[in-house]
């Protein structure tokens, strides 16, 4: 009987091992998060307003139109139509000029709808960098 005792005792003694199986289930779960693409979702969305009917502006006698064409093109005048296009530094001299003679100058911004929305910033830092305290942008009706 002591050889069936002994039996006895090695089963009830056997377990399981949980060591091997947690390290296999956290390797698993390391291959899943290193191989998964995360998507980054954006953190709102945004619509760019279109225009229906421009509201009423006045452009006063200070005020300086400066237009960018859809090569990201300046130049300076008044009205749409043909006129010379001028470099950054150019637009600068222009508007630090107009600065001079009247502190109270205010710059209106026409930009073309496919122009770079860098092209319209770059616009206003030099309008920025040139003293002009008062900038918009100007929208024209569909």
């Amino acid at each position: 009987m002591s050889l069936l005792a002994e039996r006895r005792k090695q089963r009830t003694s056997s377990s399981l091992e949980l060591t091997p199986l947690l390290d296999v289930l956290f390797l698993l779960i390391i291959f899943f998060l290193i191989s998964s693409t995360f998507i980054k979702e954006p953190r709102f969305d945004i619509e760019l307003p279109e225009t229906g009917a421009v509201a009423g502006m006045s452009v006063s006698e200070t005020s300086i139109e400066v237009y960018v064409d859809r090569y990201g093109k300046f130049s300076v005048g008044e009205g749409i139509g043909e006129k010379e296009p001028i470099n950054s530094s150019r637009l600068r001299e222009k508007l630090s000029r107009f600065i001079i003679d009247n502190p109270e100058t205010t710059v209106s911004i026409f930009g073309d709808k496919q122009v770079d929305y860098q092209s319209i910033v770059s616009v206003m830092d030099i309008c920025r960098e040139s003293g002009i305290k008062t900038i918009s942008i100007v929208a024209i009706e569909d």
